[in-house]
């Protein structure tokens, strides 16, 4: 069971957790969110033929999540069908991540230790995520003591259906955990709630073993009774965990995209309130 107390922000007694200052990359493709209250276009003004209506960008900086009625993705791990991911985490633009003695200061070698790129699509039935992460060093211990999936090699993906930033988790708000090697479970509150439905996620390892990929697709019935339009707003965050020990289930380090604050609720576990924005638009 997973408390609160145990989550990923508090786990590495070794390590000096850095909570803000963080440079954000605010190149073209990043964009992390600002953390203000979402201006969400009217889906009234978005109406046209096609159900995707026309394609727009994102007030501010909020993430986009690009319609994919008609052509939805193939749930079987291969990204190719997405093309180039839309957003990357990296070391240099998380919001939180562990301390910054777990990184070498150079790019190239910190990102193959741990980075990752996803992207984001939705049709009338589902919302799709694509992650692939990079990882030069598997951490996988399924038969650990005390065994938690977040503790190995493994993606946290975050969801605020209806975007209404509660405190506690609601029946829209959503904390799936899955690892590399495919096991899994859904949290509430930082308390285990349930294992991810088996038929809504796959994870597929990179033939050179130095990656792997997870796409989910999440039914809108899961994420409240909002209308499914372009425009629609959403909390999405996410977090790569990366366990670098061969040998014992540890939490090497994380990063996470953008859920954290100085005050109050700071971690994703705890609440949806500090969630980055997403919004659905066309194709």
């Amino acid at each position: 069971m997973r408390s609160l107390a145990a989550s990923p922000l508090l786990l590495c007694a070794a390590c000096t957790f850095r909570f803000s200052g963080v440079p954000i990359d605010n190149s073209a493709d990043l964009a992390a969110p600002a953390g203000d209250d979402l201006a969400v276009v009217a889906a009234g003004d978005l109406a046209a033929a096609d159900p995707c209506g026309p394609s727009f960008t994102p007030q501010g900086s909020t993430l986009a999540v690009k319609c994919a009625i008609g052509t939805p993705p193939s749930l079987d791990g291969d990204l190719s069908e997405w093309g180039t991911l839309d957003y990357k985490l990296t070391h240099t633009n998380a919001q939180s991540q562990s301390s910054a003695a777990a990184w070498t200061g150079t790019p190239a070698q910190d990102d193959a230790d741990s980075s990752a790129q996803f992207s984001l699509r939705w049709d009338l039935s589902y919302l799709f995520v694509a992650v692939h992460v990079d990882d030069d060093i598997r951490g996988l211990h399924p038969n650990a003591p005390m065994y938690q999936p977040y503790l190995d090699d493994a993606i946290e993906l975050y969801l605020d259906g209806l975007h209404d930033r509660t405190g506690p988790y609601g029946a829209d708000d959503h904390q799936l955990v899955v690892t590399e090697d495919g096991h899994n479970g859904e949290y509430k509150d930082g308390q285990l709630a349930g294992a991810v439905p088996a038929a809504d996620f796959v994870v597929k390892e990179d033939p050179t073993g130095v990656g792997f990929a997870v796409e989910f697709r999440v039914p809108w019935s899961a994420l409240g009774g909002g209308a499914v339009v372009n425009g629609r707003a959403l909390g999405v965050d996410l977090e790569i965990d990366d366990d670098d020990n061969t040998t014992d289930q540890e939490l090497t380090r994380y990063l996470t995209w953008w859920n954290m604050s100085s005050t109050g609720c700071n971690f994703p576990p705890a609440c949806t309130s500090n969630f980055g924005a997403a919004q659905l638009v066309g194709r």
